[in-house]
């Protein structure tokens, strides 16, 4: 055993020894508490930024996809019905996509809100939820 983990084990039992007075105990206990609620609200806006990011790297192949067909029929395209025809399917498409990615971002953002919502609300009061 090497002298920090004596030191730590030692500091360790004093708090919790029957000698200890209440408010040291009720001090370190209030430590764990806080502790615990930021790692939480931490965990959850990580959480958060993942969902984003994932949503964020998805957009960007299927916007690659669409653009690939898009550009693929435009080629293809041997009179100008049949151009206005891509566009018009293009357009179509991208719109749909377009609609897909506002509920994400708002779905995303009202998750990191929350979640710094927590870790704000946590830190000002003093006590978890």
């Amino acid at each position: 055993m090497n002298e920090t983990s004596g030191q730590a084990e030692q500091s360790t039992r004093s708090i919790k020894s029957p000698g200890a007075d209440a408010p040291t105990v009720q001090l370190a206990d209030l430590g764990k508490e806080q502790i615990e609620t930021i790692t939480k609200a931490q965990t959850q806006m990580f959480d958060a930024l993942q969902d984003w990011n994932r949503d964020c790297l998805a957009h960007a192949k299927a916007e690659t996809v669409l653009a690939s067909h898009a550009a693929t029929k435009l080629m293809a395209a041997r009179t100008i019905p049949e151009l206005a025809s891509a566009c018009q399917e293009w357009l179509i498409e991208r719109t749909d996509m377009l609609g897909e990615d506002n509920k994400h971002f708002i779905a995303d953002s009202h998750k990191l809100m929350e979640a710094s919502w927590h870790l704000l609300s946590n830190s000002w009061r003093g006590t978890s939820a």
